[in-house]
């Protein structure tokens, strides 16, 4: 039996080199035989030798065999030429095959610290893995096949600015507070918008990432709180009303730093809109903002009052009737009353206004317990003399202290009155 088997080998060796052997002659006749002839009458033996060449193109990775010591000569061969491909080959990330655009980070980081290669290649040898780096094998052909396992990092990104949107690798991600992403160890450049009524913001952050971590991303903005003479006036920034009262701005934002955005402060009066001073938002998270309330306006309607005050007050004293006094409260005008008046043994006394100023950069106005109150300083003189000798006039001048205060229906009245002593 084995004498038969072994003819019959025989046999088929001595008709598949008659067959090569004819294919041969063939191949070197084809000009003259021609192409179609040739591929007819011997379409067997080519289609022998495609199916051997195919065969082989498929089982030669599988014979290949991959040592310990050629992975790690590949390795670093891969790290020091960049060579993506190579280190694709060879590397799985969590036990999948890498993909050439997934070495990117990795080649970065060692592009920068070439140094660091040897030892890892070392801590290979002799330990199988190196930080994030392990050596693995699997079954193949004929022996085990070696090949090194790169595993993900756990990243953490922290903000304390709401809303960014993070894009790492193509990866987008809105962080709300934290977020964590598992990465390729490597080297990275991440980029992140953060968008506002103010302006966006937009920036890169570099950072390495070789073992789990976390970064800090340090938005560039920052939330105000604004503090005011008026807590109920409009705020507006960037010109535009932000339908908020300068309480309601308490750690208000996100606002990008250094990007000119301005804020103002804008109310009503009774005697016309004013507005504070227009500020430029930088990097200051308390910002004060006053309104001066004194306006032209103001100062007509406080003149006004003043002097209608006086007027009837002399109009008072010459008719002997305090309640004659307008603009003013009952104490005000007795106040005023006693002030002026002197009491005459024979005949009255007429009084007669010469000269009045209301010196109004020395006075002071306020707005507390919602009302609007005044503060004036007055410089009167005035003449004191009698009907029979008008003729006989004494001159005296007085200094007095006018509290006022805001009525809604009636404007500025008195309700008190000082009398301020000058010393010579």
């Amino acid at each position: 039996m084995k004498n038969n088997l072994k003819a019959k080998i025989i046999d088929i060796r001595k008709k598949n080199f008659s067959y090569l052997k004819m294919l041969k002659y063939d191949l070197l006749n084809l000009k003259d035989i021609g192409i179609k002839k040739v591929i007819l009458k011997r379409k067997f033996e080519i289609g022998i030798i495609i199916f051997i060449l195919i065969l082989g193109i498929l089982l030669v990775p599988k014979f290949s065999y991959k040592s310990k010591e050629s992975i790690l000569e590949s390795f670093r061969k891969g790290l020091i030429e960049e060579n993506y491909k190579t280190l694709s080959n060879i590397i799985r990330i969590n036990d999948k095959k890498a993909k050439v655009e997934e070495l990117e980070p990795i080649i970065k980081y060692y592009r920068d610290n070439e140094e660091d290669i040897d030892s890892v290649i070392n801590e290979l040898k002799a330990n199988n893995n190196s930080n994030k780096f392990y050596i693995e094998s699997k079954s193949g052909f004929l022996k085990e096949e070696y090949y090194i396992d790169l595993e993900t990092v756990a990243i953490t990104f922290q903000t304390d600015v709401k809303g960014i949107e993070l894009n790492i690798d193509g990866i987008k991600k809105v962080i709300e507070d934290n977020i964590t992403i598992d990465l390729i160890p490597g080297k990275y450049e991440c980029s992140y918008e953060l968008k506002t009524d103010y302006g966006n913001i937009n920036e890169t952050v570099n950072f390495t990432a070789m073992d789990d971590g976390k970064v800090n991303i340090n938005v560039p903005a920052i939330f105000i709180t604004l503090y005011s003479n008026f807590d109920d006036a409009k705020v507006f920034i960037n010109n535009k009303d932000t339908l908020k009262k300068v309480n309601d701005i308490k750690n208000f934002g996100p606002i990008p730093e250094n990007k000119n955005v301005s804020i103002y402060i804008e109310r009503e009066f009774p005697w016309g809109s004013l507005k504070s001073e227009s500020v430029n938002i930088k990097n200051e998270n308390y910002i004060k903002l006053d309104i001066n309330m004194v306006n032209d306006k103001l100062t007509d309607e406080v003149n006004k009052s003043v002097y209608s005050f006086y007027d009837s007050s002399f109009q008072a004293l010459n008719e002997r009737n305090s309640e004659l006094i307008s603009n003013a409260t009952e104490d005000a005008k007795n106040k005023m009353y006693e002030y002026i008046n002197e009491k005459a043994l024979l005949f009255s006394n007429n009084y007669e206004i010469t000269d009045l100023n209301v010196e109004i950069e020395k006075s002071d106005f306020k707005y507390e317990d919602n009302k609007y109150r005044a503060s004036l300083v007055t410089n009167i003189s005035y003449s004191i003399y009698k009907k029979l000798f008008p003729f006989l006039k004494t001159a005296n001048n007085g200094v007095f202290l006018l509290s006022l205060e805001y009525n809604n229906n009636e404007g500025f009245y008195v309700y008190d009155i000082q009398k301020i002593e000058v010393l010579d």
